[in-house]
């Protein structure tokens, strides 16, 4: 895909990755890290700020929504690459 592509045409700090679950879990430490790989600067900076809007959604939960299987089928078959590359699994 054209983003595989380009992808490695990008230095190191200018592209990170977060898997979803870990910035659910830890949202202060998993942003603290980006600051760092990209190189944005100075983390105390924006830090309470960060955390302050973390501590506000402690408490989110996200929706849960049961996809139908053909749906389901259609993403896992588009996606897969995607899927694979950052670690995540086919939802059957």
């Amino acid at each position: 895909s054209a983003f595989f592509q380009q992808r490695e045409e990008l230095a190191p700090d200018q592209i990170g990755y977060v898997q979803y679950e870990d910035l659910v879990a830890d949202p202060v430490s998993q942003i603290e890290r980006l600051y760092d790989e990209l190189q944005l600067g100075d983390f105390e900076v924006v830090s309470s700020i960060i955390r302050e809007q973390a501590k506000a959604r402690a408490g989110y939960r996200p929706n849960r929504h049961e996809l139908p299987e053909d749906l389901r089928r259609q993403i896992n078959q588009r996606w897969a690459d995607y899927f694979d590359a950052f670690g995540y699994t086919v939802q059957e």
